[in-house]
């Protein structure tokens, strides 16, 4: 470790930018002068220490992936005994574990200087090399994780879209045959704030009677008979039906909504949503003087306290608009079948397709 003390002229090894300033600065015409009383200047320093730059960041390494190792066992906790991935994930975390606890780093810190530059150490060593690229690609992980959170409404919401139209495809397969193929294309970066290309939604779908368009509000020009359903709703999706003669029949808004919080306020949430489509298809009755069937379906994100599916409906009088309340838990992947039931069931409430 390099540091900075005064010491004999004749012991004087290195000296660097700090030590020349503290040289220029004192009084005297040659370095004898200058040392004064003592023959003493300040120089450049090494002694051994553990407390090094690469040291820290072994130790932010192995923190690090003993946090990654507990994070993933407890995801996959159903399959840790039978799993050979689980065990030896586990065996890694047990292995930095016991790294972080040797003497010399059990009490070495974590904390790094901003901003990091790596050192000779870092860069030419053969095992600090390694450890140098593991913590560069661990700092790339901890980005993208920090940018999902900071995108998280947007990511939550081009699930939900992938969920539906996947399902909903399922759901009709039998009934309808393909006019367009569309492949969801997933983006490694955002643009103009989603992962998923524009114009990637499916369908049109041809049904024995009539057929079903999917409209996602956010790719771009919309057409008039479109743009109307949405002023005042801001629905995400747009489901219409229309009959052989293409006169639309039904529309179904739904809505993509993160909230983490506990249910005590879907009630109110789910009552300002029916009003809102009350109030949009009396207006459109009034504008163009026809009968509108006209729903909506609200897909939310469960907190931890969500065991599983949940749905709720509302309205449904006849000449009045349904609302169908789709909460998925945060652990979707562990309830496949139950997801699936519910988006069944939501479909056959508001389109009668499943």
């Amino acid at each position: 470790q390099r540091y900075r003390d005064k010491v004999p002229i004749a012991r004087v090894d290195e000296l660097d930018a700090a030590c020349l300033r503290w040289f220029a600065r004192q009084p005297g015409r040659d370095v004898r002068e200058k040392a004064g009383p003592t023959q003493r200047i300040l120089a450049v320093q090494r002694r051994q220490s553990i407390d090094t730059l690469e040291n820290r960041i072994l130790c932010w390494v192995l923190d690090r992936c003993r946090h990654l190792s507990q994070r993933y066992l407890a995801q996959n906790a159903s399959v840790a005994a039978s799993s050979q991935r689980c065990r030896d994930v586990r065996r890694f975390g047990a292995w930095a574990k016991q790294w972080r606890s040797i003497e010399p780093f059990v009490s070495l810190s974590t904390r790094l200087p901003a901003p990091l530059l790596p050192n000779y150490s870092l860069q030419q060593h053969p095992r600090y090399r390694v450890v140098w690229n593991l913590f560069q690609r661990l700092l790339r992980n901890q980005r993208v994780e920090d940018d999902a959170w900071r995108w998280q409404r947007q990511l939550w919401k081009d699930s939900a879209h992938q969920l539906f139209c996947a399902h909903l495809t399922e759901a009709v397969e039998a009934l309808v045959r393909y006019q367009w193929v569309s492949t969801p294309y997933i983006r490694t970066e955002l643009e103009r704030g989603r992962w998923l290309d524009r114009l990637r939604s499916p369908g049109p779908f041809r049904l024995p009677r009539g057929s079903i368009a999917i409209t996602d509000t956010a790719e771009g020009q919309l057409q008039q008979n479109v743009s109307r359903w949405l002023a005042g709703l801001g629905a995400d999706l747009l489901l219409q039906r229309f009959d052989d003669e293409q006169r639309l029949r039904s529309t179904t808004c739904v809505w993509f909504e993160q909230d983490w919080n506990d249910r005590s306020e879907d009630p109110a949430r789910l009552e300002r949503c029916l009003h809102a489509l009350k109030t949009k298809r009396r207006r459109l009755q009034e504008d163009h003087d026809e009968q509108l069937i006209m729903d909506g379906l609200l897909i939310l994100t469960g907190g931890t306290g969500t065991p599983s599916v949940g749905l709720e409906t509302m309205g449904g009088d006849p000449d009045e608009p349904m609302l169908v309340a789709m909460r998925l838990p945060p652990d979707i992947h562990r309830h496949t079948a139950d997801t699936r039931a519910g988006f069944d069931l939501a479909v056959d409430r508001l389109a009668g397709l499943s």
